[in-house]
């Protein structure tokens, strides 16, 4: 889409854990980039008591379907929904998706477990997903429901607050927000289901998180909104910076140095880990079952899931202390888990003995000692401390001196303070609103995508070629006879090189082929990947093929002589692929393929 031709730029921040949307008219941006509009008000809902709880800025990746599959709500909705089902004893037969975002994760073998990675799957079109009881539904069905209902929402929102007739979505720029970290194959399915849930394709772009966070926060300095004069002198030109985005699931970890114009350069190839605030939770999950005892925590979830959703609301408000206790309280579903442990055991509840120094119950509230709170921490604290003390190892980042650290995990005092502590040698810049710094940036790079210019190739890349078979040099194994000639098969022959810069709009790369049949109509080129910088066969450790060039070449009139022009465009957030037929102005559709 051409600059100029959207009245507005509208951004999702699809989240892990935490999802919301904004948008800014292009009027507006070209007077004030910062003057974006986001839906503050998302609502938790009601207690059981019929008070209403709080505000946020994001609403919960959660989706429920009926039992026929349909959709029926997102967000704080559906959670409350569910736990009322739960409740009466309804729920069977509904299907009930958290945190589902980590599949993607999963699936490339991202997520670690106890330290050891799981073992990758692929992902596909058809690939399922489990909901919280184990029933299955099609991954990329639960996803566009997702988006569709976040993409319906803003557009209810625009309709209310505007005079424009904006639902058939002919005057919005779409942008996505996508970890940097992903490959090209989980951001075409993210494409994909986007596009399943209404967004047309041509008005979709996607946006690397860190990337728009880069971009929100080199706006607030320059307009000098943050009140920081650091910030500020972080963004002169020559300056380097690291983006470190901590989210609920994820930490994603961007380094760029300003150009003179103001626009950002990649120094080196995206990275992070599942080291977000659902560590937290699960540390805190596995207290309570020490306290209360497995049988009795299982049991509470089973049968209290208002108590328990509750809980875990409260829970996630805690989870931001600023440092000042020295206990921290909790009421929301104590009673109803103290109840339980006496119907299971027949008795009161106590302490167990060796936590009775740093846990209290009175009145039914559960008081916990700030340093086992801190202990929840550890595990996502030092995973990205561990993983920043590598990268500061490397060349290309030991000029960086300042982190900006954004995301909603970054605002509790317990990962900020605790990771400045660290590296007390770099400026940390924590900018206001630190949690919709994503989404806030994804508007910006909507209106302005060359704010990025450089970015690094995160592998190497290439196709499988065929070379004259040199028993000097080639391995035997990789010979073959074709057309009465000995070949080396399966040599890796390289587009791109790994950390290698991608100049957006100049890095390219060009082939010419003809058709292997003159009454070929489709054509495939096998693009692979390496985790090498020079491999030197597409079957090396480390090698895999991530995707199909698939070229509609429909016109056989001249049979094998067309010869045509592919072009693989580099830098982008996505690899796409133009073709031409050559010695023509034939343009031929051409598209990169990663699932299947």
């Amino acid at each position: 889409m051409s600059a100029g031709a959207h009245l507005l730029v509208a951004a999702i921040d699809f989240g892990t854990t935490f999802s919301g949307y904004a948008y800014s008219f292009r009027t507006d941006h070209d007077k004030d980039p910062l003057k974006i509009y986001a839906n503050v008000e998302w609502n938790t809902g009601n207690t059981e008591e019929g008070t209403r709880t709080c505000a946020t800025l994001k609403t919960p990746t959660t989706v429920l379907f009926k039992k026929d599959g349909s959709f029926h709500s997102f967000g704080y909705e559906a959670e409350s929904k569910y736990a009322d089902l739960l409740e009466e004893d309804e729920a069977d037969g509904w299907f009930y998706f958290k945190h589902f975002k980590m599949l993607l994760y999963r699936a490339m073998g991202l997520e670690e477990n106890l330290g050891r990675r799981r073992r990758p799957r692929k992902i596909t079109r058809d690939m399922m997903l489990k909901d919280e009881s184990g029933k299955t539904m099609k991954a990329l069905s639960v996803f566009s429901e997702a988006i569709r209902y976040l993409r319906n929402h803003l557009l209810t929102q625009l309709k209310e607050s505007t005079d424009l007739d904006l639902v058939d979505d002919k005057y919005i720029l779409w942008v996505l927000t996508v970890p940097a970290i992903w490959g090209q194959e989980a951001k075409q399915f993210m494409r994909e289901a986007a596009e399943m849930a209404g967004i047309m394709e041509n008005k979709l772009q996607l946006a690397l998180e860190p990337e728009a966070a880069a971009i929100y926060c080199k706006e607030l300095a320059m307009q000098k909104k943050d009140g920081n004069e650091q910030s500020m002198e972080s963004f002169h030109p020559g300056r380097c910076f690291m983006i470190l985005d901590c989210g609920g699931g994820t930490v994603d970890i961007t380094v760029h140095r300003v150009q003179n114009r103001g626009s950002l350069e990649e120094l080196f190839p995206p990275s992070g880990g599942p080291w977000g605030g659902t560590n937290v939770d699960m540390r805190f999950y596995d207290f309570l079952s020490d306290v209360f005892g497995r049988g009795t925590w299982k049991s509470f979830k089973d049968t209290s899931p208002l108590s328990f959703l509750e809980l875990q609301r409260a829970f996630d408000v805690k989870k931001r202390l600023q440092g000042q206790e020295e206990k921290i309280t909790l009421t929301n579903g104590i009673s109803e888990i103290m109840d339980e442990f006496k119907d299971q055991m027949k008795r009161d509840f106590t302490i167990p003995g060796n936590l009775t120094r740093s846990v209290k119950i009175s009145k039914k509230r559960l008081r916990i000692d700030v340093e086992v709170m801190k202990g929840f921490f550890n595990n996502a604290v030092d995973s990205i401390s561990d993983h920043l003390i590598d990268l500061f190892k490397k060349p290309e980042i030991e000029r960086v001196d300042t982190i900006l650290m954004v995301g909603g995990f970054s605002e509790s005092s317990q990962v900020k303070e605790r990771i400045k502590a660290k590296f007390p040698s770099k400026r940390f810049i924590i900018p206001r609103e630190a949690s919709l710094a994503v989404l806030k940036g994804a508007v910006i790079f909507g209106h302005s995508p060359r704010s990025i210019t450089t970015r690094c190739s995160p592998a190497t890349f290439g196709v499988a070629t065929d070379v004259p078979f040199d028993e000097k040099k080639h391995p035997i194994n990789h010979m073959h006879m074709k057309d009465g000639s000995r070949v080396c098969t399966d040599v890796f022959k390289i587009m791109i090189a790994k950390d290698q810069p991608q100049m957006i709009g100049d890095t390219y790369y060009e082939e010419f082929f003809r058709p292997s049949r003159a009454d070929d109509t489709i054509a495939e080129i096998e693009v692979y990947a390496s985790t090498k910088r020079y491999p030197r066969y597409t079957t090396d450790e480390g090698c895999k093929k991530v995707g199909v060039v698939k070229i509609q070449i429909p016109n056989t009139r001249k049979g094998k002589d067309r010869l045509i022009k592919i072009t693989m465009h580099f830098g982008h957030t996505e690899l796409f692929v133009t073709a031409l037929e050559n010695g023509t102005n034939n343009i031929v559709s051409a598209k990169f393929d990663c699932l299947q």
